[in-house]
């Protein structure tokens, strides 16, 4: 997950990881693994009523959360973008703005013990 985020120090994520919610962090990993997701993806991943709670989880959380300890966001809603595994044109989406990786599960990370020397 470092080397996804551009991030040099591995004690920083952890830190990012730690403080987010469970649906902040289902949203991180679903998208890191699928390099994209539309808001109704999201939505029905999270369980949220509406759009619009699954916008205030990306934008007032995930990505105030990032902004906070990464220094940049860790989703970016484009318009118009290429899919890098299937070559197609997807339009409207939220993307991941690291390297996409298919890791195991982020939720173990959270609880890691991180030793810094």
């Amino acid at each position: 997950m470092q080397s996804a985020l551009g991030v040099s120090q591995k004690a920083v994520v952890y830190e990012f990881l730690r403080v987010l919610d469970d649906r902040s962090l289902a949203v991180l990993e679903y998208c890191w693994h699928n390099e994209h997701a539309s808001v109704r993806e999201l939505t029905t991943l999270i369980g949220a009523a509406t759009d619009m709670e699954t916008l205030t989880v990306v934008r007032e959380r995930l990505n105030v959360t990032a902004r906070k300890t990464l220094d940049k966001p860790v989703l970016e809603f484009k318009r118009r973008e290429i899919d890098s595994r299937t070559g197609s044109v997807v339009t409207f989406e939220w993307w991941f703005t690291g390297e996409p990786n298919d890791h195991p599960a982020l939720e173990s990370l959270r609880n890691e013990k991180v030793i810094v020397s």
